[in-house]
């Protein structure tokens, strides 16, 4: 019921832990720094002086050795390169066709399409599963303390649960007085038939345009379809004919008396302007 409150603390103990997650190795000083840097320097002059007769006297030695090595070195890179090169095109045209599998599939995987949305002209097939949405209605610009209803189907029973539900940020919920435990403003509800009985809190976050709802009845399922609770939103008066908005829902929980969450389909539902 105060899910709103939760959220706001779990985020704050997120932001708390984060912060405490830095990286607490103690650096280097310059000082230290330098001192390593001459002590490398040193032995890599002293090495470097042990070296160089050792090298003088063998050089004379390996010349011709060096010369003959560096003719086969040359056939030996005119050969690599040529494999190399018929290795490249292989591999660059491996490539142009994955790429083009890729986009392909990009193109066509996308979820996000007119089709997903519960329209007044595309109509939303129920199944057989519960569902809860904003079934799709017209509105007029200007209109104010529009009645919104957010109905199940297929009601698995339930005496308890949380819901919210997120109109177009165009759309402004009508809220009353403020919540003075949680300090936000309370969502202007009207319960439906399928809640008769029930007691609840509802409240608006104006952050994420969102109602949220939480409700709890006695020991008897409610076991009908129907209004669950009906919320009300302002229409701009500045709203073009056609325009859509969205509503989508979410369910928290919807449970039954073994207190186990029936699993609910809840597509977007879209409110359009005449």
């Amino acid at each position: 019921m105060n899910k709103l409150k939760l959220t706001a603390c779990i985020l704050a103990m997120t932001a708390l832990l984060c912060g405490c997650n830095k990286n607490t190795d103690s650096p280097q000083t310059a000082e230290s720094t330098g001192t390593a840097s001459s002590a490398a320097e040193s032995e890599a002059e002293s090495a470097s002086g042990s070296s160089a007769a050792a090298d003088e006297s063998r050089s004379d030695d390996s010349k011709q050795d060096s010369k003959d090595e560096s003719n086969r070195d040359e056939n030996s890179k005119g050969e690599s390169s040529a494999e190399k090169s018929d290795s490249k095109s292989g591999d660059s045209a491996g490539g142009s066709e994955d790429s083009a599998e890729s986009s392909k599939n990009a193109d066509s995987s996308g979820t996000d399409t007119a089709e997903d949305r519960w329209t007044t002209d595309h109509p939303y097939e129920i199944g057989s599963e519960p569902t809860i949405a904003v079934e799709p209605f017209t509105v007029k610009a200007g209109d104010k303390n529009v009645p919104v209803n957010v109905k199940i189907w297929n009601n698995p029973g339930f005496v308890s649960g949380g819901i919210q539900v997120y109109p177009d940020p165009a759309l402004k919920p009508v809220v009353g007085e403020i919540e003075e435990l949680v300090g936000k403003p309370k969502a202007k509800i009207k319960l439906g038939t399928t809640m008769d009985g029930f007691m609840y809190s509802a409240l608006y976050g104006e952050d994420d345009n969102v109602v949220g709802i939480g409700f709890a009845g006695g020991s008897n399922e409610s076991l009908d379809n129907g209004i669950l609770f009906t919320f009300y939103v302002d229409v701009p008066a500045d709203a073009k004919s056609g325009t859509k908005y969205e509503v989508r829902c979410n369910v928290d929980a919807l449970s039954g008396n073994d207190r186990k969450s029936a699993k609910v389909t809840v597509p977007v539902s879209v409110i359009t302007v005449d």
